[in-house]
C-alpha cells in the first residue's frame, strides 16, 4: 500500500501586502496553482495578521512539491499560533481499505504510541492529543451508534467529502521546516502501520459510517508498550 496523492491545510494569517505577494509568487513557480485555494476559519485567530483566519489548502502527487508549497507560504510573512493547525490529507491506492483499518482499535493504539514517543516531551505537540478539534481517542461505540465526529486525529469521515485519509493531530508550526520534518515523520508512520503490521484485504467493502469488524482483518499479534 502506498500514499498517491497529499494535500495540506495550513491554517494561519496574513498581512494584505503578504498575502498578494504570496499569491503573485505562487501563480508564477512551478507548483500546479489550480491545485490551491483557500477559505476562512472562525476558529483561526492570528490577531496579529490583517487577514487572521485563512486556511489556505495545497495538494500534489509529490510531497516535494507539497514542502515547496509551505516553503513559499512561510517565506511570504505566513504566521501559525495556539488557534492554529495543520491538516493532511492522504490517497493511497487503496484507500478504502485503509479508511476501514483505521476503524479498528489497534491501528489508533498503534498510531498513538508512535506519536507519544516522536514528540515526547514537546507539550505543543502532546497537548494536540486532548484537543477538541483533533482528539487523539477511540471510542467504538461512535461507530456503531453513527456517532462519530470529524474531530479526531484520524478522520476517516473524510473518505465521504473527500476521498481522503484526514490527519489532524499537527499543530502550529513556527517554521516551514518544522511543518516539513512532522509531515515527513506522519507519512511514514502511517504507510508503516498500513503496511508492516497489517495485512489489510483488499475485497473489504464498508458502507457509510458502518463498523467493519475485526472479523474482515487478518491481523497480527502486537506487543505495545505502555507509555
Amino acid at each position: 500500500m502506498r500514499i498517491i496523492s497529499i494535500g495540506i491545510e495550513m491554517e494561519g494569517g496574513f498581512n494584505s501586502t503578504e498575502f498578494e505577494r504570496f499569491l503573485q509568487q505562487l501563480q508564477s513557480s512551478d507548483l500546479t496553482y489550480g491545485h490551491f485555494s483557500y477559505s476562512y476559519d472562525m476558529s483561526v485567530r492570528v490577531y496579529d495578521k490583517e487577514i487572521f483566519d485563512l486556511e489556505l489548502k495545497y495538494w500534489d502527487t509529490d510531497p516535494e512539491r507539497i514542502y515547496k508549497f509551505i516553503r513559499l507560504v512561510f517565506a511570504n510573512g505566513f504566521s501559525q499560533n495556539e488557534s492554529c493547525g495543520n491538516h493532511v490529507h492522504l490517497k493511497f491506492d487503496d484507500t478504502e481499505s485503509v479508511i476501514a483499518l483505521f476503524t479498528y482499535r489497534d491501528a489508533w493504539k498503534l498510531f498513538r504510541k508512535y506519536y507519544i514517543a516522536k514528540f515526547k516531551g514537546n507539550m505543543k505537540y502532546l497537548s494536540r492529543m486532548q484537543n477538541r478539534y483533533c482528539l487523539l481517542r477511540y471510542n467504538a461505540k461512535e461507530y456503531l451508534d453513527g456517532s462519530l465526529s470529524r474531530y479526531r486525529a484520524i478522520n476517516i469521515l473524510s473518505f465521504d467529502r473527500h476521498g481522503t485519509l484526514e490527519i489532524r493531530i499537527l499543530p502550529h508550526s513556527d517554521s516551514a521546516e518544522e511543518l516539513i520534518q512532522a509531515i515527513k515523520w506522519l507519512l511514514a508512520t502511517i504507510e508503516d502501520i498500513v503496511n508492516q503490521y497489517y495485512v489489510v484485504s483488499k475485497q473489504i467493502k464498508i458502507r457509510k459510517h458502518e463498523l467493519v469488524t475485526e472479523a474482515q482483518y487478518t491481523v497480527p499479534e502486537i506487543e505495545y508498550v505502555v507509555m
